[in-house]
């Protein structure tokens, strides 16, 4: 604190010695029971650490031995991750709490690897120059840690229930990629949000997928008809499910580069229709 009455203006209050700790680059409890007091000051202490620079004392080292993190509500533990996301150097910030086991104790003996961190800012980095770069870095970034890790874990931090659904997909998104690349295999991307995409981005290393997934991110999921069904309808189609498929076909073929723009689509889509409605046609004659 910084006294601001005129007579000792700037005049420096500092009762528990912190700038001795500042200068000195050290990490330092007030007192013994602190992390037993409030154990989310675990978290706060793995960014000041990594923020300053700092190193921990080895009383503020032991003094982690009292703590037991899962006395905290899970509310309170997703705060305090979510600050880390938030942050400069997050990954550096959450691998730093592993030296105190804290990741081991929440998800059952996972602890992340700062690799498979930075890989998720490569993702979201690459992301950022695409169309599907709007989802916000610190919310991609939580996601991801509980995607890599065990169940556990997404529970210890509350995670909310479009969350946990956004993790579910993002596995079906994995176990579709390893199938082959056949047809229109991007339909079931299509049924999953764009983070659980991303989220299950971070998760390959082998470059068909990986290929496969990014050139979808960056070029097929954004590729839209020109028309809809009531141009099919204006040109003489009925409503019904013939329309809906033509108009599907269609979209794959526009995907797959097959056909171009609003007239080549108008004649694609009218062929297809034609050809699904002409044995009902030719039956009734």
């Amino acid at each position: 604190a910084v006294c601001l009455k005129p007579d000792r203006f700037g005049e420096v209050y500092d009762p528990t010695g912190g700038r001795e700790d500042l200068n000195r680059k050290v990490l330092r409890i007030l007192h013994p029971g602190s992390f037993r007091d409030d154990p989310t000051r675990l978290f706060r202490a793995a960014r000041y650490a990594v923020r300053y620079g700092l190193e921990p004392t080895a009383e503020t080292d032991t003094a982690v031995e009292q703590a037991d993190v899962r006395s905290v509500s899970s509310d309170r533990r997703r705060a305090e991750v979510e600050r880390i996301c938030a942050e400069t150097k997050w990954a550096e910030k959450v691998v730093w709490l592993n030296r105190w086991g804290i990741w081991k104790t929440l998800s059952e003996g996972w602890e992340p690897a700062l690799s498979t961190l930075h890989r998720m800012d490569t993702v979201r980095n690459w992301a950022s120059k695409t169309p599907a770069g709007g989802y916000p870095a610190p919310e991609l970034r939580f996601l991801s840690l509980c995607f890599h890790a065990p169940q556990a874990l997404a529970t210890a931090v509350a995670i909310r229930p479009r969350e946990q659904d956004i993790l579910t997909r993002a596995r079906a998104v994995l176990e579709s990629l390893e199938g082959p690349e056949d047809g229109p295999w991007y339909r079931e991307m299509d049924n999953h949000p764009e983070e659980a995409l991303l989220a299950a981005l971070t998760a390959i290393r082998r470059d068909p997928q990986k290929l496969r997934l990014t050139r979808y991110l960056a070029e097929i999921r954004h590729r839209v008809l020109e028309i809809t069904g009531d141009d099919l309808i204006s040109a003489g189609a009925r409503p019904g499910p013939e329309l809906g498929a033509a108009l599907r076909r269609t979209l794959d073929a526009f995907r797959t580069g097959v056909i171009g723009g609003r007239s080549s689509q108008m004649t694609y889509a009218l062929k297809v229709y034609g050809e699904m409605v002409k044995p009902e046609n030719a039956g009734d004659s």
